[in-house]
Order: structure tokens, then sequence, then C-alpha cells
């Protein structure tokens, strides 16, 4: 293992003493909602010619970024599961079957269900 006269690795940032790590993530948390068009020009007068603490805000922002697609992109799938009425059709539910949507509302949707089961027949309304 090579290292430093610190005793830390050559590939171990600086910026990861506590001090550091907060004027890292103040930085960080100043800059994540800035347009990104902005963002250049703030980070360059905040790190004051510091090369590593502008790289490592800048891969947080990356970082920040692409998980955020990544939850977007979760968050877009289930609602359009959660939404899509046609998934439900033809699904059941206990002893009932769904067989169309009635409405939708700030509460959920009301669907026409029918019991379908061996010992009884009736139309049910669920929400």
């Amino acid at each position: 293992m090579s290292g430093n006269e610190s005793g830390r690795s050559d590939w171990f940032p600086r910026y990861r003493l506590m001090s550091d790590w907060q004027q890292v993530q103040n930085l960080f948390l100043d800059s994540v909602d800035l347009p990104a068009s902005e963002r250049a020009a703030f980070l360059e007068q905040s790190c004051q010619g510091d090369p590593e603490l502008f790289a490592e805000i800048e891969s947080l922002l990356a970082a920040d970024l692409d998980s955020g697609r990544l939850i977007d992109s979760a968050i877009q799938v289930e609602v359009a599961r959660l939404f899509d009425t046609q998934i439900l059709i033809g699904e059941r539910l206990g002893i009932y079957r769904i067989v169309r949507e009635i409405g939708r509302g700030g509460m959920g949707s009301v669907y026409l269900a029918l019991r379908d089961d061996e010992n009884f027949a009736r139309k049910s309304l669920s929400k």
C-alpha cells in the first residue's frame, strides 16, 4: 500500500477531514439548486482556485443528477402502473373481479367489480 507523509494512500483525497467535508457539503448544497448555467461561475468563485475542491463538488453534482434521473424514472414507472386502469381490468381482488373503471377523483378510482366465485353472484363497487 503506497502512502504519503500523513499515512493516507495517494488516492485518498484531502477532502476527507470533517471540516473539509463540511465545506464540500455546504458548497454542494449551495450549488445544487442553482441553474446549470450559473454553477461553474459560482464554483470557480467559491473554490478560490482550488481545483481539487472544484472537482469534488462537480463529481457530487454529476452523481446527484444521475441519481435524480433514476429516481424520476422509477417514480414515472410506478405512477403509470398505479394509474393505468387497464392493468386492473380483469384482475381479481379476493372474490371479486374488476370489470371496468367507473370514475376517478382526488382520492382514487372507483371500479365496477363482480363477485366472481362459485357461491354467489353480485355486482359491487370497489375503490
